[in-house]
């Protein structure tokens, strides 16, 4: 640990005066507080060249660095662990492109899933390291020869939270995306060439109609001394059919008009007819039941009477 700083000799009070080497030591800790407070990335420069000069860069020379500052020692020692890593949902994002077609059966949650992206996965790369890859199997036949493989055969380890993946595994997988993305790049190709050949047609098209319309017009051009020729004729004999059209659509207005009063005229007697009728129908009815009603008093009325009688004479027998 770095000294106090010292003090001078003098003393006001208790003021202490500070010296160049603790305002150093100070400077010094809050840098290194500051440092260590942040995510630092350290830069490895290397000599291209021994003359340094620009645009001339020395294989040899740069891999002789590299080789005895360590880097090369520590790729390789890197890769042959689990160099490349990714989270769940990064590693479900990039590659799950791959086997899409299965991926749509699984359900679940984002570990889940990529759980299962890295059990298909490490069998496709195990499918390709064995040479079955290219051969006529099904997808059932395949996943047969592979059901027994493990992702850790693979090169993959599913983590808690990442993806682990040997540098051959992350070399595979890239291949595999390369491969699909480069026949999805092919397929938008064409249908950009698709639209751009369309899009030809369609000028084409629209440059034959105009020359046919030039035509055309060149045609009417010609035609219209005799149109105009004809022109009178025409008019008035579509003035006389325009005439005898028009009184034949009055005759018919006229005619629609006095069969709709009449069929109207029909209707509401006809609705007359019917409401009188079943106000009749109605009145009757109600006649009916209040005849009804009177009927079924007077009848209990008499049944009472005749009860009473009944009674009043077998209390008389009695009491005789």
């Amino acid at each position: 640990e770095p000294e106090p700083p010292a003090t001078s000799g003098r003393r006001f009070g208790k003021k202490k005066v500070r010296t160049v080497g603790g305002n150093f030591v100070t400077q010094l800790k809050k840098l290194r507080t500051r440092i260590d407070s942040t995510s630092s990335h350290y830069i490895r420069c290397l000599k291209p060249n021994q003359h340094l000069g620009p645009n001339d860069f020395n294989p040899v020379i740069v891999s002789e660095q590299l080789r005895s500052l360590g880097v090369v020692e520590a790729i390789r020692l890197s890769r042959t662990g689990f160099p490349q890593r990714f989270e769940h949902g990064l590693f479900l994002n990039r590659y799950s492109i791959i086997v899409k077609e299965k991926m749509r059966a699984v359900s679940g949650d984002e570990a889940t899933r990529c759980e299962a992206l890295v059990g298909l996965a490490a069998k496709k790369i195990w499918l390709v390291a064995q040479g079955n890859d290219k051969q006529s199997l099904s997808e059932d036949e395949k996943l047969a020869l592979a059901k027994d493989v493990v992702p850790k055969d693979a090169g993959l380890q599913m983590g808690k939270t990442k993806v682990f993946l040997q540098q051959d595994a992350f070399d595979s997988l890239e291949i595999f995306r390369i491969e699909l993305m480069d026949e999805l790049m092919v397929r938008v190709q064409n249908v950009a060439r698709v639209f751009l050949a369309k899009m030809q047609l369609k000028r084409l098209r629209r440059e034959e109609e105009e020359r046919k319309r030039r035509e055309e017009e060149e045609r009417k051009r010609r035609e219209e001394e005799e149109r105009l020729r004809r022109e009178a004729e025409e008019r008035a004999r579509r003035e006389a059919e325009e005439k005898a059209r028009k009184e034949a659509e009055e005759k018919a207005r006229k005619e629609a008009e006095e069969r709709a009063k009449r069929e109207a005229k029909e209707k509401a007697e006809k609705e007359a007819a019917e409401l009188a009728q079943k106000a009749a129908e109605e009145k009757a009815k109600l006649e009916a039941a209040a005849r009804a009603k009177k009927e079924a008093e007077e009848k209990a009325k008499l049944e009472a009477a005749a009860l009473a009688k009944k009674e009043a004479e077998e209390k008389a027998q009695r009491e005789a």
